[in-house]
């Protein structure tokens, strides 16, 4: 509330002050006449107290009817965290298996134990029992077609050991019978020959390698290895129809 003096000094009407009022209200004091002072300040009152008073009955089912049919959000309580289970007797019979025997749960039964550490210009051979004397100097000579031949220089002894597993079962599906591993000699490795001993040990491993021996230096030499398979089931069955009919013809001489 301000008081002004005119020219002639006297006291003019006091109208409310402006300030602090929001702008739809300073209108509305700018054209309230001096005369409604009293009823003016019945209206703040009323517009003060309707700020912060409670809605109507009116309001209130306006809302409600403007909320019908909206549902709540529901959150799904947590579930508690299940204690973990100690481990029964079985599981750890079958946990140790697989740590122990690698032919559990894995196709690939090639293992490292008993691992002999071969030098990386040593010769590598093997011969199955009973394989013949012509089988053995035709091998060491280089004498026999390779059919196929697996590269496994820049592997580590972990891929080494997987290619070389199905490198094999392949060639057996095709029945193959002489293919040829390069293993490398790891002269810059800081262990010479690491991945040459491995190989020499995994194929000895396999029921189907018949023998093996380091290749020709043509091949190779020493940093890879001429393996022998089996015979396929076709070849012997050839094998077998012709010693069959010489041995036919010989009985009829």
């Amino acid at each position: 509330m301000t008081t002004q003096r005119n020219g002639d000094g006297m006291r003019a009407a006091s109208v409310p002050s402006l300030h602090g009022l929001p702008a739809n209200n300073r209108s509305a004091h700018m054209h309230r006449p001096a005369s409604d002072e009293p009823s003016a300040r019945a209206v703040d009152a009323a517009e003060a107290k309707q700020v912060g008073s409670p809605p109507s009955g009116d309001e209130l089912q306006e809302f409600l009817a403007a909320m019908a049919g909206v549902a709540p959000l529901v959150t799904a309580a947590a579930e508690p965290a299940l204690p973990a289970r100690a481990a029964s007797e079985a599981q750890l019979a079958r946990r140790h298996a697989a740590e122990t025997d690698p032919r559990i749960d894995d196709p690939n039964y090639l293992h490292y134990r008993d691992l002999r550490p071969i030098a990386a210009e040593e010769v590598i051979e093997y011969f199955k029992e009973g394989v013949q004397h012509g089988v053995r100097k035709k091998l060491r000579r280089g004498e026999y077609l390779v059919q196929d031949v697996l590269d496994l220089h820049r592997k580590t002894v972990v891929e080494a050991r997987h290619e070389l597993f199905w490198f094999l079962q392949r060639s057996l599906a095709k029945e193959l019978r002489l293919v040829l591993v390069s293993h490398g000699k790891g002269l810059h490795s800081d262990q010479p020959g690491r991945l040459k001993s491995h190989v020499a040990h995994w194929l000895r491993q396999i029921p189907e390698v018949v023998a093996y021996y380091s290749a020709l230096r043509t091949g190779g030499g020493t940093g890879a290895v001429y393996v022998l398979l089996r015979k396929g089931e076709n070849e012997r069955i050839e094998n077998r129809e012709r010693h069959g009919h010489k041995g036919r013809l010989d009985h009829t001489r």
